[in-house]
C-alpha cells in the first residue's frame, strides 16, 4: 500500500511542476528563465529516484509545441537491473480504471449502458460459465472475472509475447472465474 501511495505522491509532484512550468504568470517579465523550469522539474524527478520514493521513472514536459524536458531516471525492472529510457512505455495498469469508470458512466448518462445490465448483452461472446454479471460489478471488481494478472503463466502467455489487446481478451475469456462466491448470480 505505502507504494502505491509514493507513487501517486510522486506523480502529483511531477504533475504539479509541468503545471509550474507551463502556468503563466501575469507578465511575460516574472517568467522563470526555461533553464531554470527544466532544472526544478529534473531535480524534482531526480530526488523522487534518490529518496527511493520510486524506482525509476520517465517524464515529458511539453509547453505548446516546445519539449521542456524528455529524461529517465532509476531502473524500469529492478530486479533485472534495467535502467528506464526517456522513450519507455510503461503498462498503466490499474491507472486505466478511473478513466474506464468514468466513461462508462457517461455511457450510462446517455442510455447507451445499463448498469444492471448482463455483461453478455455487451460482450455476447464472452464466457460467463452461465453466471450473470452486472455491468456494475465490472466498475467495482467484484465480477468474479479474474484480473489478467492473474492468469497462470501471464508472463509466459501474454506479456512476454506483446499479444494486442483483442488477444489479450481472448486469453482471459478462456479462463476459470474467482470463486463463486465473489459472482452474482
Amino acid at each position: 500500500m505505502r507504494q502505491s501511495y509514493v507513487f501517486l505522491r510522486v506523480r502529483w509532484c511531477l504533475a504539479m511542476a509541468a503545471l509550474a512550468a507551463t502556468s503563466r504568470p501575469a507578465s511575460a517579465q516574472d517568467r522563470p528563465p526555461r533553464a531554470v523550469v527544466v532544472a526544478k522539474i529534473d531535480s524534482i524527478a531526480a530526488a523522487a529516484v534518490k529518496d527511493s520514493q520510486t524506482v525509476g521513472l520517465s517524464i515529458a514536459v511539453v509547453k505548446g509545441t516546445d519539449t521542456l524536458l524528455r529524461k529517465a531516471y532509476g531502473l524500469a525492472n529492478w530486479e533485472l537491473d534495467v535502467p528506464t529510457v526517456a522513450t519507455m512505455i510503461y503498462p498503466i495498469a490499474s491507472i486505466t480504471k478511473q478513466f474506464t469508470a468514468v466513461a462508462v458512466m457517461r455511457l450510462v448518462e446517455q442510455g447507451k449502458i445499463d448498469l444492471d445490465a448482463d455483461l453478455t448483452r455487451y460482450l455476447p461472446d464472452f464466457p460467463t460459465q452461465g453466471n450473470s454479471i452486472p455491468v456494475r460489478r465490472l466498475l467495482d471488481h467484484t465480477s468474479g472475472i479474474l484480473e489478467f494478472q492473474a492468469i497462470a503463466d501471464y508472463r509466459d502467455r501474454v506479456m512476454a509475447r506483446g499479444l494486442p489487446l483483442d488477444s489479450v481478451y481472448a486469453v482471459m475469456a478462456r479462463q476459470e472465474r474467482a470463486s463463486s462466491s465473489r459472482l452474482v448470480r
